[in-house]
């Protein structure tokens, strides 16, 4: 009896077990169908701006960037209003005291894509499309130009310049809460360790860029880019040039206070020196193509740059020159060129340059004649004697001028009227029996003649 009434128990005590467990779960789980809790709505922010670099002309930074096309994450068009730049002289504790404490160099305003563009121009369509009826994208409105005003372009390339004032050489300080320590009494100085003294930093001011969405909100910011704050080489003298058929010499006097190489470089056996006790500092030369002479630009501005390329101002020469002069082969004759030089002081892995030197011009003209024409050969024939030479290999040749003359003493008459192109020339003008002299001159563009090649004598049968 006894255990038949245990054996009845177990059942019911296992059953209200798992009917406990199923209801619990149900108190917890939602429901099939059923919604949960409403979801954030889902933040677009930019993409770091690509392209960040930020390099010191004299008292002038030139900052170059490119405005994002997607968003952190990888969508696209990126959700961009503007684009800010802030400069920090100092050492931040991070970017928000850049954003708090640093200087607002520009704020770029972007554009839409044309595409969101013409879908906002567009009017509310209501109802079904009609059967049949392809529906008609919304033509993009016209865009006005690039500028401050009316914005840019996601994928612009954009240069910003900051002047440098005594604003921007201000070491931006932290606010610390506790003050720094009094020593009242004097501390005995440990005698230094042999090798170099400590380096001390130099000044420096940093910049960042950072797109902003249209709800005001920080996308993702580009790295920091340093310029050093000391005191560059004063400008070098005008440069002066001169030129030949293939290219410009240019050449200037450095400034008095250019930094040099403490010796030359290493070559062949040597092995490269390693300053002791000493800052890394060498001095060099930057020649750079410009524009005529202009005032210079006093103010923060934007540049917009052409489709291919940028307006940060770039050197002729591939890296900095030790020392003058520099060879520039892209020589077109008829077409101006103007330089001007800067001196590049160069501390560990920055670089500075001073101010540029006066501009100078030169418009090349072409002054040099051909080469004479070499291997001049003649042979008679019936009533006519055949002429062959080698041809030249300037790239603006026009053509030859064939001269002959009556042996003995004649004077020297074209045969030919005008260049031609061939290297060969059967002259049928000629008089049996009668001997003649032969020569042939190299035309170029711009119609000079080349001195005479090898004369040669036959005469026809």
């Amino acid at each position: 009896m006894t255990r038949s009434i245990t054996g009845r128990r177990r059942p019911v005590s296992l059953a209200l077990r798992l009917a406990f467990i199923v209801f619990v779960a149900a108190a917890f789980l939602p429901a099939c169908g059923k919604k949960g809790l409403p979801l954030p709505p889902l933040v677009k922010a930019p993409a770091r701006p690509d392209l960040f670099v930020a390099r010191r002309l004299g008292s002038t930074v030139y900052l170059q960037f490119k405005i994002p096309v997607v968003n952190a994450d990888g969508t696209a068009p990126a959700d961009v209003e503007r684009l800010d730049v802030y400069g920090f002289t100092g050492s931040p504790t991070g970017n928000e005291d850049i954003f708090k404490n640093g200087t607002l160099v520009a704020s770029i305003p972007v554009r839409k894509p044309p595409e969101e563009e013409a879908a906002a121009a567009a009017p509310a369509r209501r109802g079904k499309k009609p059967a049949g009826r392809p529906e008609e994208r919304p033509a993009a409105p016209p865009r006005p130009p690039h500028s401050m005003e009316n914005g840019f372009d996601q994928g612009d390339t954009i240069v910003v310049t900051e002047p440098l004032g005594p604003a921007q050489y201000l070491e931006v300080v932290p606010k610390t809460k506790k003050p720094a320590p009094v020593v009242e009494e004097p501390v005995k100085p440990l005698p230094r360790p042999l090798g170099p003294p400590p380096q001390v930093a130099l000044p420096s001011r940093l910049y960042v860029a950072v797109g902003i969405n249209h709800k005001g909100q920080k996308g993702a910011i580009s790295g920091r880019q340093s310029v050093v704050l000391a005191v560059p080489a004063s400008a070098p003298s005008a440069p002066t040039m001169t030129y030949s058929e293939t290219a410009f010499d240019i050449t200037w006097t450095p400034p008095a206070d250019a930094q040099h190489a403490i010796q030359e470089p290493a070559t062949g056996g040597v092995l490269e020196a390693t300053p002791i006790g000493m800052r890394s500092v060498s001095g060099a030369y930057n020649v750079y193509e410009v524009p005529p002479p202009a005032p210079s630009p006093g103010a923060v501005k934007v540049l917009v740059p052409p489709a291919a390329g940028g307006l940060m101002p770039t050197p002729v020469n591939d890296k900095p020159i030790p020392a003058p002069p520099f060879v520039d082969k892209r020589i077109e004759f008829g077409k101006t060129r103007c330089y001007a030089v800067r001196a590049v002081s160069v501390f560990g892995m920055l670089s500075i340059e001073g101010e540029a030197s006066p501009a100078q011009c030169v418009t090349p003209a072409d002054t040099f004649a051909p080469a004479a024409p070499i291997s001049l050969k003649a042979v008679g024939s019936e009533g006519a004697i055949s002429l062959i030479w080698e041809a030249n290999k300037e790239a603006d040749l026009v053509g030859y001028i064939v001269m002959r003359a009556t042996l003995p003493g004649g004077e020297w008459k074209r045969v030919t009227a005008d260049p031609i192109k061939e290297t060969t020339f059967n002259d049928t003008t000629v008089s049996r029996g009668v001997r003649y002299a032969y020569v042939v001159v190299a035309v170029d563009a711009a119609r000079n003649l080349s001195v005479k090649s090898n004369q040669v004598e036959e005469s026809a049968r």
